[in-house]
């Protein structure tokens, strides 16, 4: 997984700069645990919306074509 280039594209949905290299450092992590990126991006997204709410629209889902 390429955190820099997560760093630039995260930069659209704003935040700073420290803020996105946080993001993008935790996604690095999960991917490097062996575990499936999406599953545990989406478990820790799940945590942060039970502490806080307003976190589920990060959520990744599956897209379906109508």
């Amino acid at each position: 997984m390429d955190a820099a280039a997560l760093v630039e594209r995260l930069e659209r949905f704003g935040g700073s700069e420290p803020e996105r290299r946080a993001v993008a450092r935790s996604a690095r992590d999960l991917a490097d645990s062996g575990h499936d990126l999406t599953e545990r991006w989406n478990w820790w997204l799940g945590s942060l919306e039970a502490a806080h709410g307003n976190y589920a629209r990060f959520q990744v889902r599956r897209w379906q074509e109508r």
